[in-house]
């Protein structure tokens, strides 16, 4: 189930890109933004959304007040998949981490 570095950074601008796209589309009221590795999406009550790249171990981290979970991509399903779970993907747990600062589900139909 591993990729190599090259592909692993596409689909993280791949996904950052669909996030940062998605909010800008639906108009959602928050502050988003990419510094080195970190994408963070930020409420108007400063609650965030943390998404982090983890390149050494090609993962995909995603933290909030919902909670932290890692990722990794999965070629046949072209999907990021929780590690703990090896099931749950990640649009699931970011529509649950963005709905804990006041976001609604934006990626239901990505899982």
């Amino acid at each position: 189930m591993s990729i190599d570095t090259p592909r692993y950074l596409a689909e993280i601008d791949r996904v950052w890109n669909e996030i940062s796209d998605t909010l800008e589309e639906q108009e959602i009221d928050v502050d988003a933004y990419v510094i080195g590795s970190v994408f963070t999406i930020e409420a108007a009550d400063r609650s965030q959304v943390i998404i982090n790249r983890q390149e050494p171990k090609h993962e995909l981290w995603l933290a909030s007040t919902a909670g932290a979970s890692h990722f990794i991509y999965d070629p046949e399903k072209d999907d990021w998949i929780n590690t703990a779970d090896q099931q749950s993907s990640f649009w699931s747990h970011l529509d649950i981490a963005l709905n804990a600062i006041g976001v609604p589900k934006l990626f239901v139909n990505k899982y």
